[in-house]
């Protein structure tokens, strides 16, 4: 984008389209798993274990609408920058002389788990605290963590755990 040129911000919701969804709820129900690795945990990738259990919740639990709504109580925008599509949240604080924040994500973070949509946002109580993300840095569990129970609502590796004596 050279200097003379402005960017296009357009007012976007999230809306995926009842054939999709059902798309997907069909592709879930005929899923088929390989057998587990020895040991079935996350040296290897994602656990089968930890699979089957996603894929059900996805199937008989997660509400899409429920979370499209979710994500749409905010102001969703999208612009082009640089070619790629970017996706963005624009909420203004309630403190006129708040100072400004930007939340971003990138795999294997999304921006709905982001404090982005979370009642204590700062974004929308700025003087709420806001939530500790932990780090997804790593793909593997660590021995502190490996034997934790894993939530079936939870995407992608789960996190790494944090430091020794960090809160």
């Amino acid at each position: 984008m050279t200097s003379t040129e402005t960017l296009s911000v357009r007012p976007f919701e999230i809306a995926i389209p009842q054939a999709d969804l059902d798309d997907l709820q069909h592709r879930l129900e005929i899923t088929r798993l390989p057998e587990p690795a020895p040991g079935d945990d996350w040296s290897y990738g994602t656990p089968v274990g930890y699979l089957r259990e996603t894929v059900e919740h996805w199937r008989t639990a997660f509400d899409w609408r429920a979370q499209e709504k979710r994500m749409n109580a905010v102001p969703n925008f999208r612009t082009e920058i640089d070619g790629q599509t970017v996706h963005f949240v624009h909420v203004r604080s309630a403190v006129e002389d708040a100072t400004p924040i930007v939340l971003t994500h990138t795999y294997p973070a999304r921006s709905s788990t982001s404090s982005t949509w979370s009642a204590r946002s700062p974004t929308r109580s700025p003087t709420a605290a806001a939530p500790r993300t932990p780090s997804t840095s790593s793909s593997r569990r660590s021995p502190a963590s490996a034997s934790a129970p894993r939530s079936p609502t939870a995407t992608g590796p789960p996190p790494a755990s944090p430091a020794p004596g960090t809160p």
